[in-house]
């Protein structure tokens, strides 16, 4: 367990060590330096630039590694552009030109997650968990996932979001840990970046923090070219398939999961704190690993993107999971940059004491018991949504602890 950290404490600084040489002590000032200048800069209040920033901060992190090469999507003249009305096809248009003009750069095979070996091909001298491609070579800089949450998602979580964080002592840095949460907004996952950054700095980036992310996000071209291709691989995702769940499994991993699914946002704002039916994959592993299983809900993340109405004929021609219809989405005519915006709402997280799968022999477990079983814990995490909208604060956490389903 994560010992001497209080719950509701918002966004704790990294410690200073004690004992560095000068050489040490002078990376971690530029370290400082660089984080303190992401943070005071003043994309985190102009959501119109948050793609911009996504983007510089990947490409100041991988610019140098073989394998990121030909993933970068903008140049720095064409990022400048889309904090302004229209500046977004100005942008296009000189990357349209750059692109044709000069010669391509040769592309590196992807390790892409749904192109991992089977078990069946597994290379003895290969990952024990994965066979010859590894989850973990998805992340081509194995710090970026830790600098992305202290450079970028801890200025916007204090700032922007104001997150507050309740009950994280709960969580066990021993895996196999998942952290399941229920998902609203009909927007960029924020409310999962958030939680995942604070944990991410809060243990120093000692856990391997992954988190499945649905196809359509993973493989949608236009996500794919509005950022790195495949970003978010490399900032610690992995395609949310059975088998890339059950390598994280074996990883022992620390897991965000979103039980519903893409129909968790889809389900629009009418339903917004109404749990839609959960997966039945991470109940199987969680049984075959003996995994422990720690259930956590965001309030306020139904404000990312508020009044949103789904239209399922424009998602099936975009190739998304849903496309929310808002009083906010006209927006996107002079900004298309906001594809990856919020609005600025107050996400509160409260973490509960792990919850313990019923005795029962689930090497006999048909289709429909899983089924049944995941309904219990649906029915379960919605009673803990409800029970703290009832009581408007953390108050509610010590009432709806930890207990065997």
């Amino acid at each position: 367990m994560a010992s001497g950290v209080k719950s509701g404490i918002t966004i704790p600084m990294d410690r200073e060590p004690q004992g560095l040489s000068q050489g040490q002590a002078q990376e971690r000032a530029r370290a400082q330096a660089q984080e303190e200048g992401w943070g005071r800069a003043a994309w985190v209040y102009w959501p119109p630039a948050w793609l911009a920033a996504l983007n510089a901060h990947w490409d100041r992190h991988h610019r140098d590694l073989p394998a990121a090469r030909g993933r970068a999507s903008w140049r720095p003249w064409e990022r400048a552009l889309f904090a302004l009305p229209f500046g977004f096809y100005a942008a296009l248009g000189l990357r349209w030109a750059r692109e044709r003009l000069s010669p391509r750069p040769r592309r590196v095979p992807l390790p892409v997650a749904a192109a991992l070996g089977s078990e069946a091909e597994a290379d003895p001298e290969g990952c024990p968990h994965c066979g010859p491609r590894c989850v973990e070579s998805l992340i081509l800089n194995e710090r970026y996932p830790y600098l992305f949450a202290r450079d970028l998602l801890r200025p916007l979580a204090r700032r922007y979001f104001r997150a507050e964080f309740h009950g994280l002592h709960r969580i066990p840095q021993e895996g196999p840990t998942l952290v399941y949460m229920n998902h609203a907004g009909m927007a960029f996952p924020w409310d999962f970046l958030v939680l995942g950054g604070e944990l991410m700095l809060r243990w120093g980036g000692r856990v391997w923090l992954r988190g499945p992310g649905e196809k359509v996000f993973t493989r949608n071209p236009i996500f794919n070219f509005i950022l790195p291709r495949c970003w978010l691989e490399t900032v610690g995702g992995v395609e949310a398939t059975f088998l890339n769940l059950e390598r994280l499994y074996r990883h022992r991993s620390l897991m965000l999961y979103a039980p519903e699914g893409a129909a968790g946002m889809a389900k629009g704002w009418h339903r917004r704190y109404r749990l839609q039916r959960f997966h039945t994959s991470f109940l199987k592993l969680a049984a075959k690993y003996k995994a422990r299983l720690v259930p956590a809900v965001c309030l306020g993340g139904e404000g990312l993107h508020p009044f949103s109405v789904n239209v399922p004929m424009l998602a099936r021609l975009l190739g998304f999971p849903f496309f929310g219809i808002s009083p906010f989405v006209p927006l996107l005519l002079p900004f298309p940059s906001l594809l990856v915006w919020s609005l600025p709402v107050k996400l509160r997280y409260f973490v509960f004491d792990p919850v313990e799968l019923p005795p029962a022999d689930y090497g006999r477990f048909t289709e429909e018991d899983w089924r049944a079983l995941a309904e219990e814990f649906r029915q379960d995490l919605q009673g803990r949504v409800d029970r703290l909208l009832r009581a408007g604060d953390s108050r509610a956490v010590s009432k709806a602890g930890g207990r065997r389903l």
